[in-house]
């Protein structure tokens, strides 16, 4: 079975309130399972603030595409940008005692418990506003 070709689409400006608003959900759906998986509770506020706004960068950016695999793929990808930059650039100058965390269960908790997510998310609200289902 060949998979149709898709290709990235920008977000229009008519769909940047869509893309602000399933980005703000989209990141706190995510940040909330991301948490539940490991089991934080300290500095929930700031997560919570912080998967905002990479859900809204997300869906804003690229938000446009219109396949699940890719949405998803890419919501992987982009979580694991957040790992290489939260936990390599930003703790190790803002929060060094973050680094006492295994390098392994931040990768598994930001590629798969917040990007994944997150891009199943936005490829599902996509979906729904496109297909028109429930």
């Amino acid at each position: 079975m060949a998979l149709p070709a898709y290709s990235h689409v920008p977000v229009a400006r008519s769909e940047v309130p869509w893309a602000l608003g399933v980005g703000v959900i989209g990141g706190l759906v995510a940040g909330v399972v991301y948490s539940i998986w490991a089991a934080a509770t300290a500095g929930m506020l700031v997560h919570m603030l912080l998967a905002m706004v990479y859900g809204i960068v997300f869906a804003v950016v690229l938000g446009g595409l219109r396949s699940a695999a890719s949405d998803i793929m890419l919501g992987g990808t982009y979580g694991f940008a957040l790992w290489i930059v939260n936990f390599y650039l930003i703790a190790r100058r803002a929060f060094p005692w973050f680094l006492d965390a295994s390098p392994v269960v931040q990768f598994i908790g930001h590629t798969f418990f917040f990007g994944v997510v997150l891009g199943w998310f936005v490829w599902r609200s996509r979906e729904r506003i496109t297909i028109g289902s429930p």
